[in-house]
């Protein structure tokens, strides 16, 4: 569709951190059993995130067998009040 949403999930989001670890049963959305709403594009927005940015693809770029998606932002919300789940990569071996 050319949109895509960034859900901010924060510290107190790791039971819903964990369903993204797990992969969908055949058939079944990543989506499937969690509170969202439509955002631009039809991307899906988690109703229990911190926040979200709707952003329209800008620009994409192959790096190695990724590839990179740039958006521009062109909405977003502010849900919930919290602290963003941040993480900072410690050393070349360890997340």
């Amino acid at each position: 569709s050319g949109a895509f949403i960034i859900n901010v999930l924060g510290k107190e989001n790791k039971e819903l951190m964990k369903h993204f670890f797990k992969t969908p049963e055949p058939g079944k959305s990543v989506f499937d059993g969690l509170k969202t709403s439509e955002g631009i594009g039809g991307a899906r927005i988690l109703n229990d995130a911190v926040s979200y940015l709707e952003c329209e693809l800008a620009d994409q770029a192959g790096v190695g067998d990724h590839v990179l998606y740039i958006g521009e932002i062109v909405g977003g919300k502010m849900l919930k009040g919290g602290d963003p789940a941040t993480h900072v990569r410690d050393n070349g071996f360890n997340y």
